[in-house]
């Protein structure tokens, strides 16, 4: 007997943050990726997915969470204003410990994941690297296995079903070119060697990257791409005044407390991306900061909106 409940939770109702330029039209059935800098669990990651689940479990939805190396804070969904008791019965979580188990769970649990109108794969890109590693020297097999489980996943995706990857970036080194004022009175560069110039102009950079890269074949399952990191911003009255900035130049209001270091988001979609700022609550709730909130309505402080300032600025 099909229920009203039912019909509602199979409704493509479309989930939101909360933050207007990241929802857009909002998120509706599909394959999205999230991808954080390093301590991804602490700059907004799971805030952005608790936000989610409680948009989706507020109009009757069924939330699986599958973790593997990380452990969901749990803690802060319940901290969350919008939690209500009623959805502890309608969230699931269960633990895997590599990619060939989630491959597995994808392809044999058709009726199980079926139960469920939103699914969240914690820890994916330690599981997607763990995989690589392990079939080092076996492309073929590494290919044929990963695109199973994304064709999986997007056969799952119907019916108004969402489905999230969340995890860190993965760490690359590149050599980057940098312009050098040539000297009038220095000859020493007309007198080396032409390698030698060449290897002078360049610098090694290392920056962060997701572990699925965007132009990766399997970006295609993909219907937006997330990224959040730490950037700098500045303001001289509201929080919702921010601009971008140059740190180098801007050193003096960073010592005078002008400057802070807050979540930064940047959304890839079909053709088009967004980017833009957000804080949290001391409850975890995400505050769209460019969209038109009254801060003062959420008692925020430098304590309460987990913006701390990093020793270093992160990629």
């Amino acid at each position: 007997m099909i229920t009203g409940l039912d019909l509602l939770r199979n409704q493509p109702i479309h989930c939101t943050t909360g933050i207007d330029k990241l929802d857009g039209d909002g998120f509706d059935e599909g394959i999205y990726d999230i991808s954080g800098s390093i301590g991804y669990g602490s700059i907004g990651v799971y805030e952005i997915i608790i936000e989610l689940m409680i948009s989706k479990l507020g109009n009757g939805g069924k939330v699986l969470f599958i973790e593997s190396y990380n452990k969901f804070p749990w803690f802060k969904l319940e901290m969350n204003k919008r939690y209500d008791k009623m959805f502890s019965n309608m969230v699931d979580c269960i633990s895997i410990d590599n990619l060939m188990e989630l491959i597995i769970l994808m392809k044999n649990n058709d009726r199980l994941l079926d139960n469920y109108n939103m699914i969240i794969i914690d820890s994916f890109n330690l599981m997607y690297e763990g995989f690589i590693e392990e079939l080092k020297g076996e492309k073929s097999k590494y290919e044929q296995c990963v695109h199973l489980l994304f064709y999986q996943m997007n056969k799952l995706c119907g019916n108004g079903k969402i489905m999230f990857t969340i995890g860190g970036m993965s760490s690359i080194s590149q050599r980057v070119y940098k312009e050098e004022e040539e000297d009038d009175d220095d000859e020493e560069g007309e007198e080396s060697s032409e390698g030698e110039n060449i290897i002078n102009r360049y610098i090694k950079q290392d920056i962060l990257v997701p572990t699925i890269s965007l132009n990766n074949k399997l970006n295609i399952y993909y219907k937006r791409r997330i990224i959040i990191y730490r950037d700098w911003i500045y303001d001289d009255e509201q929080l919702s005044n921010c601009e971008y900035i140059s740190f180098e130049r801007d050193v003096i209001r960073l010592n005078e407390g002008k400057i802070k270091c807050v979540p930064h988001y940047i959304s890839i979609g079909e053709g088009s991306s967004v980017s833009g700022f957000f804080l949290i609550s001391k409850t975890f709730e995400l505050i769209d900061i460019e969209g038109e909130v009254n801060v003062d309505d959420y008692e925020v402080t430098d304590n309460d909106m987990d913006v701390e300032i990093p020793d270093s600025q992160e990629y």
